[in-house]
């Protein structure tokens, strides 16, 4: 299992790492059962940086790159 580890904040067991392309990681919230929501993070970026959403489920993230 991979979580989120901030360099601001220290670990961060709320996004579970999904998938990763270079230096962009993209993650699930996992608090909470409701949400699908898929996040992205520069996982390389020298300071912290707050997750940016990107799709509200799965499907239509796959829906981005097709």
């Amino acid at each position: 299992m991979f979580c989120w580890v901030s360099p601001k904040t220290g670990f961060e067991p709320k996004y579970f790492m999904i998938g990763q392309d270079g230096d962009l990681a993209f993650f699930i919230f996992r608090n909470n059962p409701n949400n699908n929501s898929i996040y992205s993070n520069d996982i390389g970026a020298l300071g912290s940086v707050d997750m940016k959403k990107e799709a509200d489920n799965i499907f239509d993230f796959i829906k981005l790159f097709e």
